[in-house]
């Protein structure tokens, strides 16, 4: 496969890379952040999923504004927790 030096495509290609580095950069720091919660957090977040049964409007963000996470974080620990179990 012979590759193309048009400078545009050049460019977009970059770009490209940098954006997939980016997100997978972004992915990586909020696996981490899930991963460091406090039993405090833990406690916080079952009460909360309790409290804001499955139905509540706009569920996953007032349970993340009740705990102080991003919903990202909060949906992604629920999930791990209810894996546990």
């Amino acid at each position: 496969m012979v590759e193309s030096h048009d400078p545009k495509k050049v460019a977009a290609k970059k770009e490209a890379m940098a954006m997939a580095a980016s997100k997978a950069e972004e992915e990586k720091k909020e696996e981490m952040n899930s991963k460091n919660w406090s039993q405090e957090e833990i406690n916080e977040l079952t009460k909360a999923i309790q409290k804001f049964p499955a139905g509540t409007g706009d569920r996953w963000k007032v349970i993340s504004q009740e705990v102080g996470k991003t919903q990202k974080e909060v949906i992604t620990k629920a999930k791990d927790i209810a894996a546990r179990q």
